[in-house]
């Protein structure tokens, strides 16, 4: 049997629950991180040849507020009600609503996220960095793509053609680290039907290193630098799974997403996404 997975329903809304956990070690130093977020989608239908969601949050938060968390965690108001546009190929496209978005970053968040940064050295080129992504529709969208819960509901599973029971491949990636701003992937997607009428679509993902696209010289400058050391260990070992049930409209019912990073005696990182619809 074969399926293609498309968005249907126009006008549905859907409530999720989501939640991330990061650990990290570089060198013996740790951090950690928790986010709890509660949001809705909902279709609009077809909007400038693209498929149309409506994503609204109405709760967020995280455990961790130092460096680098302190920062993302500033943006969420910005993040709090976006209009995405989905391609064929399941991924975010466009962001409808960019302008009002940067309009509230220029009038408002800027100068509070400047203000609560103050005396920080790296202060106004993180906010220069900001700033330059919220005018570059592009690029906004494309690190919405590979970011949580973005990366699990638009996965680029959808518009994708399977036979029950065989594999097929696609390309991800994730944020990475140092020498590694992002880890290209190679996945590799097995579907699962039920029973006619079918009801759900059971997808077990497993994903590797795209060593072709992987940067390692930069890596491997990156870590003996940070070791200093020229004859440090660089081999990146990775461990990538991720799990959907999609319903029979094709909407993610359940995503999992469970990834582990590690350069012996120098890095470990370790992400579990958790995504589930609420019953309302």
């Amino acid at each position: 049997m074969e399926i293609t997975l498309n968005y249907q329903r126009p006008d549905r809304t859907v409530q999720y629950e989501f939640k991330r956990s990061e650990d990290a070690e570089l060198r013996g130093g740790k951090s950690e991180n928790a986010v709890h977020e509660y949001f809705s989608l909902t279709y609009l239908g077809k909007k400038g040849g693209l498929d149309c969601f409506d994503y609204q949050v109405s709760h967020v938060s995280q455990t961790n507020h130092r460096g680098l968390y302190a920062w993302v965690e500033d943006m969420y108001p910005l993040m709090k009600h976006l209009e995405l546009g989905i391609s064929p190929e399941g991924r975010i496209k466009k962001i409808f609503n960019l302008q009002k978005i940067y309009r509230l970053w220029e009038n408002k968040i800027w100068y509070e996220t400047k203000q609560k940064h103050k005396g920080e050295d790296k202060r106004d080129a993180m906010l220069e960095n900001i700033d330059t992504l919220l005018q570059d529709e592009e690029a906004f969208a494309n690190s919405l793509c590979y970011a949580p819960p973005f990366s699990l509901l638009f996965s680029g599973l959808h518009g994708m053609k399977f036979e029950n029971d065989t594999e097929e491949k696609r390309t991800g990636r994730l944020l990475g680290f140092g020498g590694a701003p992002f880890l290209p992937l190679i996945l590799t997607d097995a579907i699962k039907a039920a029973d006619n009428p079918a009801e759900s679509y059971e997808i077990k993902t497993t994903g590797k290193l795209d060593e072709k696209e992987f940067n390692q010289k930069s890596f491997t400058n990156f870590v003996r630098t940070m070791s200093n050391d020229p004859t440090a260990v660089d081999l990146l070992k990775i461990r990538h799974s991720e799990r959907y049930l999609l319903d029979v409209h094709h909407w993610v019912k359940y995503g999992m997403w469970l990834h582990l990073s590690v350069v012996p005696y120098f890095l470990m990182r370790e992400e579990r996404c958790f995504l589930k619809t609420i019953d309302v």
